[in-house]
């Protein structure tokens, strides 16, 4: 250990807070340690344990942070021996596993804290011995009972775990659901081999560079073809509204044609027609959305009463950069979970075998119908930030 790493050893074990998860109301932070707790951490200190611990810790390139009561807690253990997903030396807890997962684990950090008393109690380095003839024995029970199940003609070894939307069928869930997920486990014809598939999601935010809205027509008139050509005829004041706004030709897309009677039903007369209706849909890119306000505005004054504005959607004319942000978060949040079940499971994650990308598709930004709208006034258009998300599954295979 450097000098360097010495100092850093010692102010972590003279911090009076912790930077792992909060504790529950009540709990002893690492300032306030029972007098055992402090006995423990000076014994374990004093027969040089903990600095073993850290010295590892620093070997490694974990991250040392302080923990509850008196631990110091070295997370991101990468190195293959030993295959435990957490051990001690001293009071010095290395895991696999971020801290925060460790320290909401009361059961796993409870375990590991009391291999920190037997380190105390057995002076230290004598009870190194000891720990690993303990972790051999615990790897070689498990190593026979594989073979055991081997022989009998089922699958030696099932530790993958497998993240799906729901249940499938063949496949008996571990655990509870997690964010609309279901933990399940695959069979595996290897031993001591398997894969851990897993979905990731992720979303990217940025603020938007184009409007689309859609834009209707609709006129009611005593005939056919009075409606119709009323019809036209607003449409195209609205679509010359529109390019007088330097919208291209190529951002106007008619969307919709409809021509129907109005009926009404009258006692004695029965059905009765009492005009007809002629309507159109225009879908409209808008791509300076700050301008977008003033170009609604002049489409419902060119089209008066007879204009609709049926909606809007906020989004990006390239979505690439936005999208490879969102791929990005899934993939952490796919391996962040990959490598969490992978220590529970005490093994290492290998190379990946399959990628599969499942992008969402955009939700509108919806706004009010307007049926009636004077153009006097434009409302104002806000942009805020549009998002995309994704989600990937990823079939790692899994080590011991």
């Amino acid at each position: 250990m450097t000098q360097g790493q010495g100092r850093a050893a010692a102010q972590l074990l003279t911090a009076g807070q912790t930077r792992a998860a909060p504790l529950a109301a009540g709990q002893l932070t690492a300032g306030q340690l029972t007098a055992g707790q402090r006995v423990r951490q000076l014994a374990n200190l004093a027969n040089g344990t903990t600095l073993l611990g850290l010295a590892v810790a620093a070997a490694a390139g974990t991250a040392v942070s302080q923990g509850p009561r008196g631990l110091l807690i070295a997370s991101g253990y990468r190195w293959r021996i030993p295959y435990a997903g957490a051990f001690t030396l001293g009071n010095v807890v290395i895991c696999r596993i971020r801290t925060e997962d460790l320290t909401s684990n009361p059961a796993l950090l409870g375990h590991e804290e009391v291999h920190c008393s037997q380190y105390a109690c057995c002076l230290g380095l004598p009870f190194l011995p000891l720990y690993f003839l303990a972790a051999g024995w615990s790897v070689l029970g498990r190593a026979i009972r594989r073979r055991r199940i081997s022989s009998n003609g089922r699958p030696a070894w099932r530790p993958a775990a497998t993240l799906t939307a729901g249940q499938q069928q063949g496949r008996r869930p571990l655990g509870r659901r997690n964010r609309g997920l279901t933990m399940t486990v695959e069979p595996n014809t290897r031993a001591n081999f398997g894969t851990i598939t897993v979905t990731g999601t992720g979303t990217a935010e940025a603020r938007p560079d184009l409007l689309t809205i859609s834009v209707g027509v609709e006129c009611r008139r005593d005939s056919v073809g009075t409606a119709y050509a009323d019809a036209g005829t607003v449409s195209a004041a609205v679509s010359g509204a529109l390019r007088r706004h330097g919208v291209g030709d190529a951002d106007i897309r008619t969307s919709g044609l409809n021509v129907r009677p109005e009926l009404v039903w009258r006692d004695g007369g029965g059905q009765q027609v009492t005009g007809y209706v002629a309507s159109s849909g225009l879908t409209v890119r808008l791509r300076q959305v700050t301008a977008a306000s003033g170009v609604i505005a002049a489409v419902v004054d060119a089209g008066g009463d007879d204009v609709r504005l049926n909606g809007l959607e906020l989004g990006f004319a390239d979505e690439s950069a936005v999208a490879s942000l969102a791929r990005e978060a899934a993939w952490q949040d796919a391996a962040a979970r990959a490598e969490q079940f992978a220590s529970l499971a005490s093994a290492r994650l290998g190379a990946v075998t399959s990628i599969a990308e499942h992008p969402d598709a955009p939700g509108p930004v919806p706004v009010a119908r307007i049926q009636r709208a004077a153009a006097s006034e434009a409302i104002s258009v806000e942009a805020g930030h549009a998002s995309i998300s994704t989600s990937v599954t990823v079939v790692w295979e899994l080590q011991a």
